[in-house]
């Protein structure tokens, strides 16, 4: 976790930077399963049922975009294989 991040959410958090924020019932990492429970779950909470985890990504993306991040900052962002890729998917957000 970047420490930025770490340091703001430190208040809310009982527990040390090295471990999971989001740890399975059973300790460890969530499988498939439970992170898809909780994150539909939550998603309903707030009203936006049938969100799936994979909007998230597009939101990044398109965030990044908007801020001026330049293609190669959001291909590496994302795990694209090439800037090519991130253009094919994200292209249209560019404004020129």
């Amino acid at each position: 976790m970047p420490a930025f991040v770490w340091n703001a959410l430190k208040p809310e958090l009982a527990c040390d930077p090295d471990e999971l924020v989001f740890p399975s019932h059973k300790g460890g990492y969530l499988t498939i399963g439970e992170y898809r429970w909780a994150f539909d779950k939550a998603a309903a909470n707030i009203g936006l049922s049938g969100y799936v985890p994979h909007e998230l990504r597009y939101s990044c993306a398109s965030l990044a975009i908007s801020a001026g991040a330049n293609i190669k900052a959001v291909q590496n962002l994302l795990g694209h294989a090439s800037a090519v890729m991130t253009l094919d998917r994200y292209g249209h957000l560019l404004s020129d």
